[in-house]
């Protein structure tokens, strides 16, 4: 394992442990302003991050694995229906199972239901059904583990431009989700054990699939590489539109979340030009 491996576990760990301890030991210590646009930024990174690098490189690799292979590999069923329906259907895949995961009552997005109620009811105790912090925990989770995956993939890679930019996204999406879900378990539960217990497997998700995904995609074809990159594509762009979407049909916040993704695709795209530039992206296709 690597110096720049460890780094990458260590800084995705505490970037899902450290907000987490904000509400857990200071308290209420956040307007809701702030969380808006720290949300807001986040999914704006991650969505273009995935649009910039992740879609691109995992379509590059997809097609070039599919032009080198032979007669025989392409008699089989999932290579013929690959080629027939087009690597983008990879990516429709992991926006659909986010969606089927939610659609489970596994929920993700809580920022908006947390800010909903404290607006409304300011420190009055408003709970949730038995039960929900377990499931929003859950939820959060997953998405972490889906985080993990499409870092060690793009580590697996090769390019800085690509693992980069997504690394950048996955932190920066992490950091709000962490303090939303310590805010709202200690909210619902009002338990700090029971909320750190949550917070440290959801911290522990993302460094945990990173390393399994970098591992297991070391020894397999650039095919799975791309495949893996483009359903991380998906999972991300369900995620970071869930998250904005509550902001943008309402009037009041509609035109802040233009500015924050405006914002976000500027630095992405700045990061990536810079990465691209100074050639660190040695690309191994």
């Amino acid at each position: 394992m690597t110096v720049e491996v460890v780094l990458v576990l260590l800084v995705t760990f505490m970037a899902g442990l450290l907000p987490g301890c904000v509400p857990l030991w200071v308290g209420r210590a956040y307007g809701e302003t702030p969380m808006r646009w720290m949300t807001g930024l986040a999914a704006g990174f991650l969505l273009t991050a995935a649009f910039l690098t992740t879609v691109p490189e995992g379509f590059e690799m997809v097609f070039h694995e599919l032009e080198l292979a032979s007669e025989v590999e392409m008699s089989a069923w999932s290579m013929r229906a690959l080629k027939l329906a087009g690597p983008g259907v990879i990516v429709l895949a992991g926006f659909l199972l986010m969606m089927a995961i939610e659609s489970l009552g596994i929920g993700h997005a809580i920022h908006e239901e947390y800010h909903h109620h404290e607006r409304d009811h300011g420190h009055a105790h408003v709970h949730h059904p038995r039960g929900l912090t377990l499931s929003v925990a859950i939820g959060l989770t997953v998405h972490a583990l889906t985080d993990g995956v499409a870092i060690g993939a793009s580590q697996a890679t090769g390019a800085a431009d690509v693992a980069l930019p997504l690394l950048v996204g996955v932190i920066t999406h992490k950091m709000p989700a962490a303090f939303s879900l310590a805010a709202f378990g200690m909210h619902e539960l009002r338990r700090r054990r029971s909320v750190l217990g949550y917070l440290i497997i959801f911290a522990l998700a993302t460094p945990a699939a990173m390393y399994a995904s970098w591992y297991g995609l070391g020894s397999v074809s650039e095919l799975w590489i791309g495949l893996t990159l483009l359903f991380s594509a998906g999972t991300f762009t369900y995620v970071a539109t869930v998250d904005l979407l509550p902001n943008v049909h309402n009037p009041r916040t509609g035109r802040d979340v233009l500015w924050q993704i405006i914002l976000a695709a500027v630095v992405m795209t700045v990061l990536v030009f810079v990465l691209k530039s100074g050639g660190m992206a040695p690309h191994p296709h």
